[in-house]
């Protein structure tokens, strides 16, 4: 048995458990599905982040909501999405200025008029939807 699918919302789990999680993602692994909503994770678990998503070929959902991620960490993780061929739903808070959503809309639409097949959604939301 393999597993696909991660629920780690609401488990105080910090940057550095965030930073350990996603230096284990980055690794070939299973994993479709992270749930990781408000687990004070801030902008010291970026770098980690964004090394997992540009290495990892098999996570699909990523839900990164309510956690103190500024927007210029952000714009990173998405423009790291580019290395990533996966990764489809990507929630992010949307309390961010306008000029950093735009950015954030300007790379996801790069992404999708460069994937073939696959598109990249970036959802910026306060709503849990999921996990």
């Amino acid at each position: 048995s393999v597993l696909e699918v991660l629920g780690m919302s609401y488990t105080k789990l910090s940057s550095s458990g965030a930073i350990k999680l996603f230096t284990a993602i980055g690794e070939e692994n299973h994993l479709r599905v992270l749930a990781l909503v408000n687990n004070n994770i801030t902008d010291e678990a970026c770098d980690a982040i964004i090394m997992a998503l540009k290495k990892n070929t098999s996570l699909v959902k990523l839900n990164m909501l309510k956690n103190p991620i500024s927007g210029e960490c952000s714009q990173l993780i998405v423009e790291c999405l580019q290395h990533n061929k996966t990764l489809q739903d990507l929630y992010l808070n949307k309390d961010y200025t306008e000029d950093v959503k735009e950015k954030i809309r300007s790379v996801v639409k790069q992404i999708n008029d460069k994937r073939k097949g696959i598109r990249c959604q970036v959802k910026l939301t306060v709503e849990l939807g999921w996990l």
